[in-house]
């Protein structure tokens, strides 16, 4: 990997100035079903956040292409391609590969599926136990939002998450994993 120029690292510092400077961020949820649409929308939206919802592949990449968006919400099964396409998509585009997607799925995803994903997508959240809480916890994290200023039962939905861990506090663990890719590069 080549070092940075000059101009790169007064481009990026530049993009960071604009970020913190914005106070709202804007959401986009990329669902087409109407009764997780308002379940999304529900959990992570609040009035520090715009959230935007669409309903097909298309419409998001049309929705990226007209406003800037701090984050999206994909679900993979979309009516028209799927969300490994528009992550594709999105990827071969200069202006929005840096947009952080978390994909939101119920698919049962096959190992090479996944394989993908975790090179397509910041981040995924398989629809479960606990995926509300996931959900709004790497959200939080990509549209920097402050815990402390969301509502109660949001910080009590991310403060029991993080408090999940508990049986393992002042016990030696062993993390044994095959792909060498998460310890390299940190997502």
């Amino acid at each position: 990997m080549k070092p940075a120029t000059a101009e790169e690292i007064d481009a990026a510092f530049i993009r960071i100035k604009e970020y913190a400077a914005l106070q709202r961020k804007r959401l986009l949820i990329v669902e087409d079903n109407p009764a997780e649409q308002l379940s999304i929308r529900e959990l992570l939206g609040f009035d520090d956040i715009d959230v935007t919802v669409v309903t097909s592949g298309g419409e998001a990449l049309e929705a990226l292409g007209e406003h800037p968006f701090d984050c999206v919400v994909l679900d993979l099964r979309l009516p028209d391609m799927s969300g490994f396409q528009v992550l594709e998509r999105l990827r071969e585009s200069p202006e929005l590969r840096e947009v952080p997607v978390v994909v939101f799925t119920g698919k049962e995803l096959s190992p090479a599926e996944d394989a993908q994903l975790r090179t397509l997508a910041r981040s995924v959240v398989v629809k479960g136990v606990e995926s509300p809480e996931r959900l709004l916890d790497e959200t939080a994290l990509f549209l920097h939002r402050v815990i402390a200023n969301l509502p109660a039962e949001k910080q009590n939905m991310l403060d029991r998450l993080h408090r999940s861990d508990e049986a393992l506090i002042g016990k030696k663990v062993l993390v044994v994993d095959d792909d060498v890719r998460k310890h390299i590069c940190p997502q």
